[in-house]
């Protein structure tokens, strides 16, 4: 592996937004990991006022071919040849589209049926047009029935700029936000919004159709002037959007998150530059639009390799990690990571004993506090994980490296100091224990620390400190002489709201995690054992 991959350091900072910054029209949510936005040009056009515009694809990266591809293989096609391709071979095809900025909706259209092929030429647009353009397929085509921009709308901000929004799947604009049902306009001279505009425009409401940023608007598909599915967008202000169109003059957009990479063919995670506040640079190239900011996002047995670009990418969100369990399975090495919204953090993952240190101090002169502390071993070599954040409460005292007697003596040590186990983890190297742990302030003798619980004495270890008022607030596991086992710390319950359960498979931890997110439960721990031979099983626990 290398460097960015296994010992990159993250220092995240609050988000200095612009005055005006727009969203991206797609979001990470719908996109799988291979998957990235795709502009492929420098500029939209020379002049006009779509000049700072785009025509947004979705490309997905084949590992076997090395390179990114805009829509499904086709045996005996050459990947090169786009034309004649079915609009659901295209990745772009049907991916959600979204507003970049509120807004009202003064123009739209939502039925034109699809072109049902991609490329330019006699037959690949839609029956319903050639049956009133000359038949080529030109955008120029007189006279149509079929605006340029197909289906879509223009929203109108405050400061009167307008954006479009075109070319989406018949039948995906919302009814809500666009009452024009026909199929087909009246006969109009050409595909242009002016001769269009009578038709689009929304007559003037006592309550305008507002769009808010971020709100769903249609799926991106192949209508109108489109020679392929793609979804355009483009702002311009000035003009007139009364009963005449009148152009008004580009707009270049500064985008309040993203992350880019120049086209190239080392796939989805490569190292990633962040153009936000300001505006995309030029193309051809890959974006990797930010996620919705939940209230958590969590991944389980994630290839450790593909970590680091995927921190980029989260921070990029707005995110900061909170949980980052490190364990190795058949000699490779995987990460359980959980992320809550957050700014001000650091955070460095499978890292040698060296390091470790150097990055501590660093963190600790900086004025950022421990929260998380992990090791897990790569390579017969121990490796460490640790999360800083900025004004944590309390104090804090951490060790790596210790044996059991060490860790015992340290705990003894942070207890006089009036401080409670948080971490305890470890792991089994050379045929010993060893111990990393992290004390933070808290109440002395509230907590039990069990770190060498077989997995089969797990259970009745559980209910017995259930009993005694205590469910567990950290797990870590780990294999030691061939053996699985839990290290816990048990503390008082502090809300009934809540879920354990170990010896899950991925499957089944899955659907738990799911289960509990729904009833309002947060991922507080979740680890699989290091050192395992074959198998992925997890332990985890929830609660609000």
């Amino acid at each position: 592996m290398n460097r960015f991959s296994i010992a990159l350091c993250f220092v995240v900072a609050a988000s200095q937004a612009q005055a005006q910054t727009y969203d991206l029209p797609f979001k990470a949510d719908d996109l799988r990991d291979d998957e990235r936005v795709y502009w492929g040009r420098d500029y939209h056009a020379k002049s006009g006022a779509q000049a700072w515009g785009f025509d947004f694809e979705i490309v997905r990266y084949d590992p076997k071919k090395k390179k990114w591809l805009k829509y499904k293989s086709i045996e005996g096609k050459d990947d090169s040849d786009w034309t004649g391709r079915p609009n659901k071979d295209w990745y772009v095809h049907g991916k959600n589209v979204y507003a970049m900025r509120d807004g009202v909706v003064i123009a739209c259209w939502r039925n034109a049926p699809e072109n049902y092929l991609s490329g330019r030429g006699k037959g690949n647009y839609h029956d319903e047009m050639t049956k009133y353009e000359d038949g080529d397929g030109a955008c120029d085509a007189e006279p149509s029935r079929i605006y340029g921009g197909g289906n879509g709308m223009w929203v109108q901000h405050a400061d009167g700029s307008r954006a479009e929004y075109a070319h989406f799947m018949p039948g995906t604009v919302p009814a809500a936000l666009c009452p024009n049902d026909d199929a087909l306009l009246p006969k109009i001279p050409s595909q242009t919004v002016a001769d269009a505009w009578t038709h689009l425009r929304l007559p003037a409401r006592r309550t305008p159709i507002a769009v808010r940023r971020g709100q769903f608007l249609g799926k991106a598909g192949n209508v109108g002037c489109s020679s392929n599915p793609h979804t355009h967008v483009h702002v311009e202000t000035g003009g007139s959007t009364g009963a005449t169109y009148a152009s008004g003059s580009p707009v270049q957009m500064s985008f309040e998150r993203g992350l880019y990479v120049k086209e190239n063919t080392l796939g989805p995670f490569q190292e990633w530059k962040s153009f936000a506040g300001k505006p995309i640079p030029e193309g051809p190239l890959y974006i990797w639009p930010p996620r919705s900011l939940g209230v958590e996002y969590a991944r389980h047995g994630f290839d450790a390799a593909n970590f680091g670009a995927f921190v980029q990418h989260l921070a990029d969100s707005g995110y900061g990690p909170t949980w980052i369990d490190a364990y190795n399975v058949g000699g490779k090495n995987f990460l359980n990571h959980v992320w809550r919204p957050a700014s001000g953090w650091r955070a460095f993952f499978l890292v040698n004993a060296t390091t470790y240190q150097q990055e501590f101090d660093k963190a600790s002169a900086d004025g950022l506090e421990p929260i998380f502390v992990e090791s897990s071993v790569s390579g017969g070599q121990a490796r460490y994980t640790m999360i800083f954040v900025k004004n944590a409460p309390g104090d804090a005292y951490a060790r790596h490296g210790l044996t059991y007697d060490q860790h015992m003596d340290e705990m003894a040590k942070a207890t006089g100091m009036g401080m409670v186990p948080v971490n305890v983890s470890v792991i089994s190297i050379g045929g010993e224990r060893r111990y990393t742990v992290l004390h933070r302030t808290g109440k002395p003798g509230t907590r039990a620390v069990k770190s060498q619980i077989a997995e089969e004495a797990y259970q009745p270890e559980y209910d017995d400190q259930t009993a005694a008022g205590r469910k567990p607030v950290y797990l870590n596991a780990y294999v030691h002489g061939g053996k699985p086992f839990i290290s816990a710390i048990f503390g008082p319950v502090s809300t009934p709201a809540r879920k354990d359960s170990h010896g899950m498979s991925a499957a089944s931890y899955q659907t738990e995690y799911a289960s509990a997110l729904k009833a309002g439960m947060l991922t507080r721990a979740v680890t699989s054992f290091d050192g395992a031979q074959t198998q992925h099983r997890y332990a985890a626990c929830w609660w609000k």
